[in-house]
């Protein structure tokens, strides 16, 4: 999405990794990436470039229909706090958690 510094790699959800970048504005979770270290592309500590690839969609598995995708999670402060908080019902998130579609959105016009 933009240029940052990957804060942390780890693994997340039904045998996928997640990916944290602090983004300077924001930190973004990049959800569901292949579990294969072949098929992370970064690690901690590390800067990217907008556009480079950081890793490859996973897939999940455990789960009712086992399917590929993208989870993308956009909270609105920096910092080394967790992303996941869980006594913060329903979603176990940190309270900052914004909706990415605008940022997405102003992406694409770019």
């Amino acid at each position: 999405m933009c240029d940052g510094r990957v804060l942390r790699v780890y693994p997340f959800y039904c045998e996928t990794y997640a990916i944290e970048i602090d983004h300077g504005n924001f930190i973004a979770r990049y959800g569901e990436i292949d579990k294969r270290k072949s098929n992370i592309f970064v690690q901690a500590g590390d800067q990217v470039k907008r556009g480079e690839q950081i890793g490859v969609v996973g897939r999940l598995i455990g789960i009712k229909v086992p399917s590929n995708m993208l989870h993308l999670e956009m909270y609105a402060s920096t910092g080394d706090s967790p992303l996941t908080i869980k006594d913060n019902p329903p979603y176990q998130r940190r309270k900052d958690l914004i909706d990415p579609t605008p940022s997405i959105d102003a992406a694409v016009m770019e």
